[in-house]
């Protein structure tokens, strides 16, 4: 899928998210391109970045999707941050909007 929740407000964003998450773990293998790093956490098992023309990281979403790869491949400072209620993981800029 080539960025299956492009042009979608949030809460469609989500559901999509959890359709393709139900349809993984219903044992449908699933391979799909996006921009957006919180999106990883909510569905993938394991993610591969492209980090300039020829280098790929790939591994688990939690070993893969860090403040520090993330810093260095968007060239911002961010925060990932994890919650316990619900469990999970949320990327931020730590830049103030201007």
């Amino acid at each position: 899928m080539d960025e299956p929740t492009s042009n979608l407000d949030f809460g469609n964003q989500i559901r999509v998210l959890r359709q393709i998450d139900r349809l993984a773990k219903g044992g449908i293998g699933v391979i799909l391109t996006n921009y957006y790093p919180n999106h990883a956490f909510l569905c993938a098992s394991s993610v591969a970045v492209i980090k300039g023309r020829q280098d790929f990281i790939i591994g688990s979403v939690e070993e893969v999707v860090t403040r520090q790869l993330l810093e260095e491949i968007y060239g911002i400072d961010v925060s990932v941050v994890t919650t316990e209620s619900p469990a999970c993981h949320v990327v931020k800029s730590v830049i103030p909007y201007l």
